[in-house]
């Protein structure tokens, strides 16, 4: 599941990014969405909304993610955003 995950990320922000002028860039888990990719508030409204989707909209909590103590967070990796759907998906893929 985890490097499900992993891919659904990367693919969903190559997906936003393939029309943006990136330089070249190889989006993996080191790359940082801001500093790296580009990305902007919007950008990761537009990633969260893809994500939900491609996992069917779980109602991850993306706001403890992106925001703390009111303030959005001034950059995220490709691997924290993997580890934090990961830890908020956990269990949910065990048949009760």
């Amino acid at each position: 599941m985890d490097n499900q995950i992993e891919k659904l990320v990367i693919d969903a922000v190559n997906k936003l990014t393939q029309d943006w002028d990136l330089e070249d860039i190889n989006i993996n888990v080191d790359t940082a969405l801001g500093a790296d990719a580009g990305f902007e508030s919007l950008d990761i409204v537009q990633l969260v909304v893809l994500i939900e989707k491609q996992l069917g909209n779980p109602g991850i909590p993306f706001e403890s993610m992106f925001m703390q103590e009111g303030k959005y967070i001034d950059d995220v990796k490709v691997s924290e955003l993997v580890t934090f759907i990961i830890s908020k998906t956990k269990g949910e893929e065990k048949d009760d």
